[in-house]
């Protein structure tokens, strides 16, 4: 039986051709065997929440750890990932690397454009090289079966999911020149697109708004995807065929968010209030329930520093993290907050199944209760780039600028 690669490459081009529908055989995949995916986005799962299934107790015992300078990004890891007995590292660039996780060995790497969202499923890992095509690597990184994509261009790909016989995925095309330097620019746009490559219509429906994206997520059974874009937040229907089916929130920014388990949305904004005096700006956190009305709302600073996207927790609370400050909130009332040892931009956090927080802090390593309570705390010789992830034995993964951890 041939087993199928398990990493798949993006590949985004300037120009389709509709014969290209017809190119390859577009038939669904076969179902994956079931396989350990653990850390499959940036922030943990589709709804954006950090959300890891198993918990933690740490030692401080450190199982390995490697030189993660095998490339020549400056800054370290930006995220790790797990594929059955195999450790994904990703560099900000797309740079990757593929090691044994229960030795640290490496096994490969491989230079990539970064121009896509990372996303790993049973079928790859989401990655983009010049090109319109999306492909497969496999385990010991050779590309294999590719597939072309149409419209993207040479743009930054957000999303890609495939329902069925239909591919939908959303993607930014940027500023471009129209004619000659001197002229103006077309763009920024950002598309969604249902495409069904076996149908007669091919694309289903196309969405095309203005604007660069920030953010973009779906909510827990991917029937919405929220696009967060400068000025607007968003809300697609992925089965949509008209404009009205995706509705938007306007505001002065906007930043990032995530979905909670039933579907309330929560996102980090800044709007413009008229008043008759003069117009008030504020910033801040808001909770909207399905229908986009808006049910609570926490203030930030104006000009606020976000790291990472809020998680919403089980219990109808969100850990916030704003600047370097820890916070829970729940119904926008504070319930506890932690000052953090380390810069803004140098903290990241993963939620836990027993609604603990694993930490990186600048060299620190810590766990967190839920009543916000520091469990343990773990100094590594790093400066650490990465949010920490957890295995299903408990084992504690996480990247620096100079090393990669394993910790029990």
């Amino acid at each position: 039986m041939k087993i199928r690669p398990w990493i798949c490459v993006f590949i985004i081009s300037l120009q389709w051709h509709p014969a290209w529908a017809k190119a390859r055989d577009h038939a669904p995949k076969k179902e994956s065997r079931n396989m350990a995916l653990i850390n499959t986005r940036l922030y943990g799962e589709a709804c954006n929440s950090a959300y890891l299934p198993f918990t933690t107790s740490i030692k401080g015992h450190t199982v390995w750890s490697e030189s993660s300078k095998t490339s020549s990004e400056t800054h370290g890891p930006r995220m790790l990932a797990i594929k059955d007995d195999l450790l994904l590292i990703v560099y900000g660039s797309g740079y990757l690397e593929c090691r044994d996780r229960k030795s640290g060995k490496l096994m490969w790497n491989r230079e990539t454009s970064g121009k896509a969202s990372f996303h790993l499923t049973n079928d790859g890992a989401l990655v983009m090289v010049p090109g319109s095509i999306f492909a497969f690597v496999d385990s010991v990184g050779k590309i294999d079966e590719k597939t072309r994509l149409p419209f993207a261009g040479d743009g930054y790909l957000w999303t890609l999911d495939q329902a069925g016989k239909e591919y939908r995925y959303c993607y930014l095309r940027p500023p471009q020149l129209t004619n000659s330097p001197s002229d103006a620019t077309n763009g920024p746009v950002w598309s969604y697109i249902r495409y069904a490559p076996e149908s007669d219509e091919l694309f289903l429906w196309e969405l095309i708004r203005k604007g660069f994206i920030k953010d973009a997520f779906f909510n827990s059974d991917k029937s919405l995807l929220c696009v967060i874009s400068d000025t607007t937040v968003n809300i697609i229907k992925t089965t949509g065929s008209v404009d009205a089916d995706a509705p938007s929130i306007s505001c002065s920014e906007s930043f990032c968010g995530a979905y909670d388990k039933s579907g309330d949305l929560y996102v980090i904004l800044t709007e413009t209030i008229h008043d008759k005096q003069k117009p008030i700006i504020q910033s801040g956190l808001a909770c909207y329930n399905s229908k986009l009305k808006r049910k609570w709302w926490y203030a930030l600073p104006i000009q606020p520093h976000i790291a990472q996207p809020p998680a919403a927790l089980d219990n109808e609370s969100v850990l916030l993290l704003s600047d370097n400050t820890l916070n829970l909130i729940s119904g926008g009332k504070q319930i506890w907050h932690i000052d953090l040892p380390c810069e803004w931009n140098r903290a990241a956090f993963s939620v836990l199944k027993d609604q603990s927080f694993l930490i990186s802090a600048g060299v620190n390593l810590l766990h967190i209760s839920l009543d916000g309570k520091e469990i343990n705390r773990m100094l590594l010789g790093d400066l650490l780039s990465s949010r920490p992830i957890v295995d299903e034995s408990g084992r504690v993964y996480v990247a620096g600028e100079g090393r990669i951890y394993c910790i029990e």
